[in-house]
């Protein structure tokens, strides 16, 4: 018997598709479709095997030989499709039975394999079209994505035939942005349905804010490791994968779900670990912190700033920035606030570098009261300086001289005096002579190397070798008449040996005071007028 004469037996069969009539396949329904009708037809409640009314599907192309609501029907839709339409393929699709026959369906579409019903457990967003003889994703069809980049394929636009590799490729859908966006919004559209409504602007712009969150979350791990690495001052990237990558995955291991998710299911170009968006997210961090930095300073009643000038590994020159304020905790603090690279080093550039960098980063310069530079005449010049420059424009700023600079240029002076001069070389050339070879070096503990940058700063160094001073004049002594190494080392130790003098000791003693107070006027708590 044909039930599709029951079912339009009134109605032209050349005008079935006009009129908007759909019916269902007897595929996968038997013989309970003309009861079901039948209660369709005596106002009973509304089921999956209801007829659809002209006004409901006028602007969708139903085949009539399968279910009405049946997910093949409305992929890749020419015209809207109505709210209640979508209601009813969101909250009841069509589903086949169990004993329906989907080893059929793939041997016409050359698949090994056949669907699987458990599969409907598994996946709550799963559908099966027989009108396409495949699985598709409801919440996809219905609420189709945005294409922000890739190609929408299966599930979504044709259906998933390929059932060897169905259980990885539906978990991949299950967490791709497409079909995360697709369920929220979805959602969002059954609640409003059911009444369960938010406010307008809400219901709009709720799946975005959504998505917004947790891309947040995402970025959430990765941004926390740049900061790790900043303060512990680790680099990030290296010659092989580098500390931050090697830090994600540690989280990884140690339970970090959502890091995990986001890193194995992303597309590349989205993971948020290129070198690229290292150096922005390392920006934006330094960004927030200056600013915050920034607040402090101008809350407070006034504060001064901190200029030096050095080059960098690259060559270029680097101006050096911070502040000194007093915070409202009454805590005298410095801190850094940026490089700013010097394209001219006279003291118009320097001083509209500083100024700049001021002004850009929002400093209020009338509560400037102080300048801090070291005293060479391009920073310190009275009538042309950086600090007068700057003092013309704040006058209430006053210039103060580094103490710890000052005290570094009176050090430097001792090296006039021929004995700390030649006891200065001697020093270092006995360092460099044991710490040269491998063999030298078992004869004494490791010396440190003698510092360039300031004099203050050999303390160490000296304080190390007065203390080992008997073992470094015997181990000259041992080598200068040892059989054992060549005739070249023999004559060095031998020279060395007898310019070794009582200054180097007296040396120590005075330095050991000098550098409390070079440790001292590099404190922060440290004022003086």
């Amino acid at each position: 018997m044909d039930i599709r004469k029951f079912l339009i037996s009134e109605q032209n069969s050349n005008n079935v598709k006009d009129d908007g009539i759909a019916i269902a396949s007897s595929s996968g329904i038997g013989s309970e479709l003309p009861t079901e009708v039948s209660k369709k037809s005596n106002n009973s409640s509304k089921s999956g095997l209801e007829m659809v009314s002209p006004q409901d599907v006028s602007n969708i192309e139903v085949d009539i030989f399968h279910h009405k609501f049946d997910l093949g029907n409305f992929v890749n839709p020419q015209k809207p499709i109505s709210d209640s339409i979508k209601f009813d393929l969101i909250k009841s699709p069509f589903k086949p039975s169990i004993n329906y026959n989907f080893k059929g369906d793939s041997r016409e579409g050359k698949s090994k394999r056949a669907f699987r019903y458990e599969w409907f457990q598994q996946f709550e967003w799963l559908a099966y079209s027989s009108k396409l003889k495949g699985a598709l994703c409801k919440n996809c069809v219905i609420f189709r994505p945005a294409v922000n980049r890739g190609v929408q394929g299966a599930f979504i636009v044709r259906p998933f035939i390929k059932y060897n590799d169905f259980i990885a490729s539906a978990k991949a859908h299950s967490t791709s942005d497409w079909h995360k966006q697709s369920t929220v919004r979805a959602e969002n559209f059954i609640k409003s349905i059911e009444g369960k409504t938010l406010p307008v602007i809400d219901q709009i712009s709720n799946a975005e804010r959504e998505l917004t969150e947790l891309n947040r979350k995402k970025l959430y791990p990765i941004i926390s490791t740049i900061i790790f690495c900043g303060t512990h001052d680790l680099p990030l990237r290296g010659t092989t994968k580098g500390n931050f990558e090697d830090l994600l995955d540690f989280r990884v291991e140690s339970g970090d779900q959502l890091l995990n998710e986001h890193l194995t299911s992303c597309n590349k170009n989205a993971k948020y670990t290129s070198h690229q968006t290292q150096n922005e997210l390392i920006s934006i961090c330094g960004s927030i912190i200056r600013k915050e930095i920034v607040e402090e300073v101008n809350a407070s009643d006034g504060f001064s700033i901190i200029a030096d000038e050095s080059a960098d590994i690259a060559g270029k020159e680097q101006l050096s920035l911070g502040v000194r304020f007093v915070d409202k905790a009454n805590n005298i603090r410095e801190e850094f606030l940026g490089f700013s690279e010097l394209t001219t080093l006279n003291a118009n550039g320097i001083s509209n570098t500083i100024l700049n960098f001021c002004l850009e980063h929002n400093l209020n310069m009338d509560k400037l009261v102080g300048l801090g530079f070291d005293g060479c005449s391009t920073m310190a010049g009275h009538e042309n300086g950086v600090q007068k420059r700057i003092r013309d424009k704040y006058p209430k700023a006053t210039f103060f001289h580094c103490a710890s600079h000052k005290l570094n240029l009176v050090i430097n002076d001792l090296n006039r005096i021929q004995d700390i001069q030649n006891t200065a070389a001697t020093i270092k050339e006995i360092i460099n002579f044991f710490r040269d070879s491998p063999l030298r070096r078992k004869y004494i503990p490791n010396l440190p190397l003698f510092s360039e940058t300031r004099w203050s700063a050999k303390y160490k160094s000296i304080r190390v070798f007065a203390a080992n001073f008997v073992e470094i004049t015997n181990a000259l002594d041992t080598l200068a008449f040892s059989s054992d190494v060549n005739i070249q080392t023999r004559t060095k130790a031998n020279q060395l040996l007898t310019s070794v003098s009582y200054a180097c000791l007296l040396w120590q003693n005075i330095q050991v005071n000098w550098n409390q107070f070079a440790i001292y006027c590099n404190l922060k708590k440290w004022t003086y007028f």
